[in-house]
């Protein structure tokens, strides 16, 4: 059996050979199908499989979340995190962290991203230490710090362990480095410093004071390791009897809640159905694509067979047996596709580098920190998509090489079951096409979708903006001396040379996450107590944005009746807000909300009076491109103060120079403060397109390489039945044909694959246009057009790949062709 199998390679080795023009073609068509494959496999398998780095068992890690109103959240309070870990059955231990922004300036000011954790976090996780020790119970003042900015700051010296830092302007000890590749408990959110849960008050200062005791807040993600023998369902029955309690013991915060327990640890539940629906999107387009590839390379092997039909006769003549002759075929197709496979990861791995180089906001948090690489999961992939592809192409057109008439074959050579190979042909060629019009359907889908966003009027005007972010919280800075601060910085960059407006808010459209108040009219808020028990069920929830003056002009939004906000607008003068075109809808329709008044209540401190309404601003697209406009909530900085904001600029020409005005501006009034998040308003608009960017810019990619692969698939078999039909050409062109009759003949035949390919394509096509529009918002809208577009497309192409062998066969001379037999 090795000595059959050896034999068989070398002679697969030597057939290949010296076919260099088949195996080229069919080895480049399986190299794209295979390695396409293998690109998205390794974002799906650091994504979404993987674990995360340095975390023992992770098959073992649930996390907790909180199930309040219908909607789930990965918050909770610290005291029911105590009761959820002291009450559970069926973990080992509950753990609790909360990320902050923390300052650090080690002779350069930067911003980290710290996790406040409990005690038994690196315990659960299974963390060992790279150097020194991590967290312990009586930790009050210690640091951990990650093997990342171990080597980024300190040259991963050993002489880091015990050295004093500053975070926040708080003394901090690092006790120890995290193991390389552990970068927290959050895909998306690399962490750089852990610190203890109990520093909150200096690491966490923006929460409200006591915090710790106040079980009507969410600000703790929680995560455990199950006991050996519980699974996560016996576990999720667990703390759903536990929230149950908790709702009965303490109803005013506790009951319209429960909590829920998902899998493993990473990625938050929405967030990973978002992006696996994605991702299933992407893999659905490349496992097309390898479709048409396999019946591409299918084809021509197809092709191939007829120029070996005496080879197989004079072989079973002599006594081989069809399995010894399919098994050596089929050793010639595994060669071809683990060298394909073989080129296809070598493309994979140039294509991930690219995307991952390519990667901007969001999609680069995701695939740079997960760790997109050709790992040894995405090696085996390969491997058995190698094997998987040498089976779809080889099994049809071997089957077919042995149904042959033996007798015809030694005579002539030419097989004696034509119809049925010239069928086969015939459906890969349809095939191809129809799978190509999915494709190529699902791409001008996704690229209409895209241009009818971006050139959709958003209700701000983001060309030649910069921004950026400072956060004056985590610097220590008190109101008054962070409002000085503001102040001085507005005035900076108002008096730039080349900076046409300037301003001032707490987010910048678009942005998933700004703040959110629930909103009453006068004297009917609820007490306080139950407003943050129950948040999201009172009043009118709307997005609130603390802006300064000019902010409207800057950002270009229309101020449709009332007025800005000006100087006059400041602490201890009465307070006044503006609200949105759509909000004043809701709160008086058919009314001026001009002099109106709203109230929202302070989560601390006593109560305040009404605000009055000064303007209305026009709608805006605030949370993202693809999203309706919300209801908006605009107030002046000078009277509620804001530590986190973010400058904008809008300049004269380049937005990009703006970034590095406002970054001197900012270092000119106190150089230890970081700027972060710098972006031109293009950049920060198409951030929040990111899933539909990468989903045209891949299945455009797809598509292109599946028309090329099924134009190349349909001239192959023109060019084969043209050799085939050469005597009936010479006899028709002998009896008067005219040169345009034959070609006309010729890619009749080769059109009518077409078409048919285009007719068993529609339904599917359509079928997965519905289905890209049900997973990328945005994508919803007329595409008929687009429908029309692209089978002309096809047809375009088709005929080119009929044309060709049409027009060379038709200039053969009517003697030359009459002596083929």
């Amino acid at each position: 059996m090795l000595d059959n199998l050896r034999r068989d390679l070398v002679f697969a080795f030597r057939t290949l050979r010296g076919s260099p023009g088949f195996t080229a073609t069919a080895l480049l068509a399986l190299a794209l199908g295979i390695g396409a494959n293998t690109a998205v496999f390794s974002v799906v398998n650091a994504i979404l499989l993987r674990p995360v780095g340095g975390i023992r068992d992770p098959g073992q890690l649930v996390s907790i979340y909180r199930v309040q109103n219908g909607q789930t959240f990965d918050n909770l309070g610290y005291p029911d995190y105590r009761d959820y870990r002291d009450r559970n059955r069926t973990m080992i231990g509950l753990a609790a962290h909360a990320g902050a922004p923390l300052s650090f300036n080690n002779g350069r000011a930067e911003r980290l991203i710290g996790d406040l954790v409990t005690p038994n976090y690196f315990e659960l996780l299974g963390v060992q230490p790279a150097a020194g020790r991590l967290l312990a119970t009586d930790d009050d003042n210690a640091a951990v710090i990650s093997y990342s900015l171990w080597q980024r700051r300190f040259g991963g010296s050993p002489g880091t362990i015990g050295a004093k830092i500053d975070l926040n302007g708080n003394p901090f000890t690092i006790v120890g480095v995290t193991e390389k590749g552990f970068i927290g408990t959050v895909v998306s959110l690399p962490f750089d410093v852990w610190v203890p849960l109990r520093t909150q008050p200096r690491t966490l200062a923006r929460l409200s004071n006591g915090i710790l005791e106040d079980r009507s807040a969410g600000w703790l993600m929680l995560f455990g390791r199950l006991k050996p023998g519980e699974t996560w369902r016996h576990a999720d029955s667990d703390i759903k009897t536990i929230g149950a309690q908790l709702a009965q013991a303490y109803p005013l915060t506790d009951g319209k809640r429960s909590a829920s327990v998902s899998v493993g640890v990473g990625m938050y539940p929405d967030d990973r159905a978002e992006v696996t629906g994605l991702l299933g999107l992407l893999s659905g387009a490349v496992g097309l694509l390898l479709l048409i590839a396999c019946a591409n390379v299918a084809g021509l092997l197809t092709v191939r067979a007829s120029g070996r039909t005496r080879e197989m006769a004079i072989r079973l003549a002599i006594g081989a047996g069809k399995s010894r002759i399919f098994a050596q075929l089929f050793i010639e197709g595994l060669v071809l596709a683990v060298a394909a496979g073989a080129l296809g990861v070598l493309l994979a791995s140039w294509s991930t580098q690219a995307i991952i180089a390519a990667s901007q906001g969001t999609a680069a948090s995701l695939i740079r920190h997960a760790g997109v690489h050709i790992d040894g999961t995405v090696l085996t992939f390969a491997l058995g998509a190698s094997i998987a592809t040498s089976l779809l192409f080889t099994l049809l057109p071997a089957s077919h090489s042995l149904k042959i008439d033996l007798t015809n074959s030694l005579k002539s050579g030419m097989p004696g079951s034509g119809q049925r190979r010239t069928w086969l042909r015939s459906a890969l060629v349809a095939g191809q096409v129809a799978l190509s019009l999915v494709l190529l359907s699902g791409a001008v889908l996704l690229l209409n979708g895209l241009y009818r966003i971006v050139s959709a009027n958003p209700g701000f005007d983001a060309r030649n903006i910069a921004t950026a972010a400072v956060d004056l919280n985590i610097e220590g800075y008190s109101e008054d001396k962070g409002a000085a601060f503001y102040r001085d910085l507005l005035a900076r960059l108002s008096a730039t040379p080349g900076v046409v407006s300037a301003g001032l808010a707490s987010s910048i459209p678009p942005t998933e996450w700004p703040g959110a108040v629930s909103i009453f009219y006068p004297d009917q808020e609820p007490p306080l107590e139950l407003l943050r028990a129950r948040e999201f069920e009172l009043g009118i929830r709307v997005n609130i944005n603390h802006v300064s003056p000019k902010y409207f002009a800057t950002l270009g939004i229309p101020v449709v009746s009332g007025r800005d906000f000006n100087v006059g607008d400041r602490s201890g003068r009465p307070g006044v807000v503006i609200v949105s075109r759509a909000l004043a809808a809701r709160l008086w329709p058919g009314e001026s909300p001009i002099g109106k008044r709203i109230s929202y209540p302070a989560w601390q401190g006593p109560k305040r009076p009404s605000f009055e309404v000064v303007g209305v601003a026009g709608d805006v697209h605030h949370l993202a491109l693809t999203r309706e406009a919300p209801l908006m909530l605009y107030v002046p900085m000078s009277q509620e103060y804001s530590g986190n904001m973010r400058p904008v600029v809008r300049t004269a020409s380049d937005p990009a120079a703006g970034i590095g005005l406002i970054q001197r501006a900012v270092a000119a009034i106190d150089k230890n403060v970081a700027v972060y998040n710098a972006q031109t308003g293009p950049q920060h608009s198409a951030d929040s397109l990111w899933q539909q960017r990468m989903a045209a810019g891949w299945i455009g990619t797809f598509s292109v390489m599946a028309l090329l692969l099924a134009a190349v698939g349909l001239y192959a078999v023109i060019a084969q039945t043209v050799a085939q039909r050469t005597h009936e050409v010479g006899i028709r062109m002998a009896l008067g044909a005219s040169h345009r009759s034959v070609t006309g003949l010729i890619v009749k035949h080769g059109m009518s694959l077409a078409v048919a390919g285009l007719l068993l394509g529609l339904p599917a096509a359509i079928g997965f246009d519905r289905l890209v529009q049900g997973h990328l918002a945005g994508m919803n809208g007329p595409w008929t057009a687009s429908l029309a577009m692209i089978p002309a497309l096809l047809l375009a192409v088709m005929f080119a790949a009929c044309w060709i062998p049409a027009a060379r066969v038709s200039k053969v001379d009517p003697m030359n062709a009459l002596r083929c037999d």
